[in-house]
């Protein structure tokens, strides 16, 4: 059964579709009417509901548009070769159909990626670019015990053990705040993904678009994020080489948006 505060979201955001090779790209969007618009990028073998516990906050002030990337979510394949370009591309043109003017753009793991990379493309219409514990940045990562394989199990309550436990191991830093609704994400995420990107993550694809992104631009990690941990201060190096604002989450692990929401709402709404 779909959690409370995921039917609720649900039911109150608008869906749009733009163009994704042969299929669609899905969005939603919350609060239309308002002046400033935010767009927000998921992680790898993630959806929009990676944002779920952010959403609401920043839909009080924002226009809030939450991507599904290609392959992953509710949309369509991305068109093969499956680059950081290509997915790009797409993501960019999106973009460009549903926001008429200037936004923010704020992209998690992969979406930090890939909000790069659309980053530079967009230009000016960019006006703020926050990346919160994304790969791509040709630097050393962080250990984590071996995620759990689910996908020949059939059992509802193994499969959901299973994600509880892959959650402690590499998405959160305190355990306690793996809640159901977590889960249930995780669960409905995975069983969705069909883009592989942890290939495209463990290169330097982010790292060679930084430079080129004219918007300003601030990176952030969750201080325990096993993604980057204990190599936090290479990513603060590289950062302040390009006159980047780096901040770190406290008491924090990789999903950063769902273990610490009201810290991520503040860098993007800054």
């Amino acid at each position: 059964m779909t959690p409370p505060e995921i039917a609720a979201l649900e039911a109150s955001a608008t869906r749009h579709a733009t163009p994704c090779g042969p299929g669609h790209m899905a969005w939603r969007e919350w609060n239309p009417g308002s002046a400033e618009t935010v767009v927000l990028f998921h992680g790898g073998f993630g959806s929009w509901m990676h944002w779920a516990r952010c959403i609401p906050a920043l839909s009080e002030r924002f226009r809030v548009l939450a991507a599904d990337l290609p392959g992953l979510g509710w949309s369509d394949d991305a068109p093969e070769p499956l680059t950081a370009e290509n997915i790009a591309a797409v993501v960019a043109d999106g973009v460009r159909q549903l926001v008429p003017g200037k936004f923010r753009l704020s992209g998690f793991s992969f979406g930090g990626l890939v909000g790069g990379h659309v980053a530079a493309l967009l230009g000016a219409q960019v006006e703020k670019f926050v990346f919160i514990g994304p790969g791509g940045l040709g630097l050393p990562r962080g250990h984590h015990q071996p995620l759990l394989q689910w996908r020949k199990l059939a059992d509802e309550d193994e499969i959901r053990a299973i994600h509880h436990e892959n959650l402690r191991r590499f998405m959160f830093h305190d355990p306690a705040r793996i809640d159901p609704t977590a889960v249930w994400i995780q669960t409905e995420n995975t069983r969705r993904a069909r883009t592989k990107s942890r290939p495209i993550a463990a290169t330097d694809t982010l790292a060679r678009k930084l430079p080129h992104i004219t918007a300003p631009m601030l990176g952030a990690w969750g201080d325990r994020d096993l993604t980057a941990y204990p190599f936090m201060d290479q990513r603060q190096a590289m950062l302040a080489g390009l006159g980047i604002p780096y901040v770190e989450i406290p008491d924090c692990g990789h999903w950063a948006p769902y273990e610490k929401p009201q810290a991520c709402v503040e860098l993007i709404a800054a």
